[in-house]
């Protein structure tokens, strides 16, 4: 435990160092986006998630060296291509359908985890293709997609067994540390590099002893979110998508497409950090109720 315990501190304080010089070096490199959620949209650095991956990388690495465990490496490599898929569509950015298969590459080194038959192999793919796009969806607001996954990830965390989910715990730490950077008003935006790991490491978690129904359980707002979009404009480039406008300091819900934010928004919650926080809200009521079945 105590071993644990310093592993979670090492990930935290390497990620935080990290994101600072992400944060620093891509600002001076011109590596922004604007901030459409704020008046005047500033530009923040985009794709500072490759500072969660360079501290996961990292501890996974040592956490290998000591323990010698091959599911450490199994699980590290595909969370290193899902990363990497995420920083090639931060740079050239993958037409939607295309990327749907794409991300599901990152299934190929969880394969090692499952029988080598026909049905758990495409369920994996086809797992890890929807959880990891779906983490990518819910997205575009402070603090929203770091935090979110955050959570999901320590409840599974939580309601597995094994002594791998150690690594979740070192995940987890890594999202916290960039998630104080990210939160409202936030300083840096996590990318795609950011986002889709947090879906393989979803899938990861199910296959190192979480429950498959608290795995469902924690996707059900991501999978909200995605069916109103594919039922009320079907399926759309991101560049398709017309941002939520800003009036006043309140959220003013744009474009055609219907969402999980835009319904919080309709209900009431007008403010970025109110609508962040009703989800993760939705998110931690999911993550008990994984707890209690």
């Amino acid at each position: 435990m105590s071993q644990l315990i310093y592993l979670i501190c090492a990930a935290f304080i390497l990620t935080v160092v990290l994101t600072k010089l992400a944060i620093k070096k891509f600002t001076i490199k011109g590596l922004v986006s604007d901030d459409f959620h704020k008046e005047g949209k500033p530009k923040k650095p985009i794709s500072g998630g490759i500072a969660v991956a360079g501290a996961f990388t990292i501890l996974m690495l040592v956490m290998y060296f000591i323990n010698q465990n091959i599911t450490t490496l199994i699980l590290l490599l595909a969370f290193l291509t899902s990363a990497a898929i995420g920083l090639f569509d931060d740079i050239f950015g993958f037409p939607p359908k295309s990327k749907f298969f794409i991300v599901s590459c990152a299934a190929i080194p969880l394969l090692w985890l499952v029988p080598w038959e026909l049905k758990p192999m495409l369920m994996i793919f086809l797992l890890v293709a929807v959880a990891s796009n779906w983490t990518n969806m819910l997205a575009g607001f402070n603090g929203l997609e770091m935090g979110t996954g955050m959570i999901a990830i320590l409840f599974l965390a939580g309601s597995s067994n094994n002594p791998a989910s150690s690594i979740l715990y070192i995940y987890t730490a890594c999202l916290f540390a960039f998630l104080l950077f990210n939160k409202y008003p936030a300083t840096v935006f996590p990318g795609d590099v950011g986002t889709l790991p947090i879906g393989t490491m979803m899938v990861a978690a199910y296959l190192i002893g979480a429950p498959l129904l608290s795995l469902g359980i924690l996707l059900i707002p991501y999978a909200i979110d995605s069916g109103l979009k594919f039922l009320s404009t079907g399926i759309m480039d991101r560049r398709e998508h017309q941002p939520t406008g800003i009036e006043n300091g309140r959220l003013v819900p744009r474009g055609k497409y219907i969402s999980l934010i835009k319904v919080v928004m309709w209900l009431g919650f007008r403010k970025e950090w109110q609508v962040v926080a009703v989800i993760w809200g939705i998110e931690i009521a999911l993550g008990i109720v994984t707890l209690l079945i």
